[in-house]
Parts: structure tokens; sequence; C-alpha cells
């Protein structure tokens, strides 16, 4: 129904009142005719403020509280888009996800989870850690730091280590073959020919 204004023309003194100066002023609050209503102050209800008849646009109105427009709706804190989404949020593909913090293929604090290795016999899991680092080799020998990580270990079975130089050597550059191993205490040992010297470079992958 078209809105129409409450007036008070017609209340003033001296003149008589009428029925119609009065009924518009029910007829807002009761619905037979709908009016724009302005309000200054506050109103103190009684009773129910819900379901049909009340405010459309109220508490529980569908643009309110637990309408579809806020904080439960399906764009707000429980929307597909919200923290308990499964399109864009927290448990979303992102952190949870196969590729994230607790997936097969993420880190999980210091190491990569959930990979696999071969033993020589069968492919086994395990979670893998790194070590990286160069060391100068001379007459073809070379001794890395102690890793305290790779105590006990053994190459080939708990630890893989590359070596590699960064650069060809002066002496006889590209014609020997960099060998590979590691300590009881914890060192990559690396060997070459007896004429390389100069800086090496390795990285290694331990469980």
């Amino acid at each position: 129904m078209p809105l129409q204004t409450l007036s008070n023309t017609n209340i003033t003194n001296g003149n008589v009142i009428q029925a119609a100066d009065v009924s518009q002023s029910i007829d807002a609050f009761t619905g037979v005719v709908g009016y724009a209503i302005t309000v200054s102050g506050s109103f103190t209800f009684s009773g129910a403020t819900t379901g049909s008849g009340y405010f459309a646009n109220a508490v529980s109105s569908s643009r309110s509280i637990s309408s579809s427009y806020s904080i439960s709706s399906s764009v707000a804190i429980s929307s597909s888009y919200a923290a308990s989404s499964l399109s864009s949020s927290y448990a979303s593909s992102s952190l949870s996800s196969s590729y994230a913090t607790s997936a097969s293929l993420a880190i999980s604090a210091d190491q990569l989870v959930n990979q696999y290795y071969d033993n020589g016999s069968a492919v086994l899991p395990a979670n893998f850690k790194f070590v990286a680092g160069k060391t100068i080799m001379t007459s073809g020998a070379a001794t890395s730091s102690v890793f305290p990580v790779l105590l006990g270990k053994v190459l080939g079975d708990t630890v893989w280590i590359n070596a590699s130089y960064p650069e060809a050597f002066s002496t006889t550059p590209g014609q020997s073959l960099l060998k590979v191993n590691v300590s009881s205490s914890g060192q990559v040992l690396i060997s070459g020919a007896l004429s390389d010297s100069g800086t090496v470079i390795f990285t290694g992958t331990y469980i």
C-alpha cells in the first residue's frame, strides 16, 4: 500500500475535532493504512517483538542479527567465505588442505612430513629434514663442520648427501667425480682427485 503522512492540520484550538483527525494515528499502528512515521526519542515495548505484523527489518528481520545478511548469514562469520567456510577461510582448502601445514606434502614445524624413500628393499614413509653448506677442499679432501643432527646417521639409510663444485677448479676442471660420506661425529666428508682444491658445496636430507 502507498505510504501516507500523518497530519494534525485540523487539530487546533477552537476547532471541532473530527474522528478522521485522530483515526490516522490508530490506523498507522494497526496496519489499516501505511504511514511514514518519524520518531524522536525512544519506544518501550512490552510483549513479543517478533513474528508477522511486527517490524519487518528489525531484530528478527531478514536483514538483522539472525538474518541472511548478518552474523549467521551466507556472507558472515559462519558463511561460505568466513572462518568456518569450505572455500576461502582457515578451514578451507588452505591450511588444512592437501598442500598445507598438516598435509602430506607440507612442512610441519621443521620437517617435510609423510614423504617416501627406498631403503633398498621397500619404499617406506618418513619425515625429512635438511642440511646444507660449503667447505674447502684441499688436495682432494674436504670435511665440513660438525652437524649434531647427523650424529649416527648412515649414508644411504638415514641420510643422503649431494656435493658439487660451485665453479671449475683451476687445476683439472670437471675431470674428477666427488664422493661423499658422513662421519660418525656428524661431519660431511667429500673427496675428489688429489689435484682438486677449492670450495665445494653440499646439500643433504636426513630422517
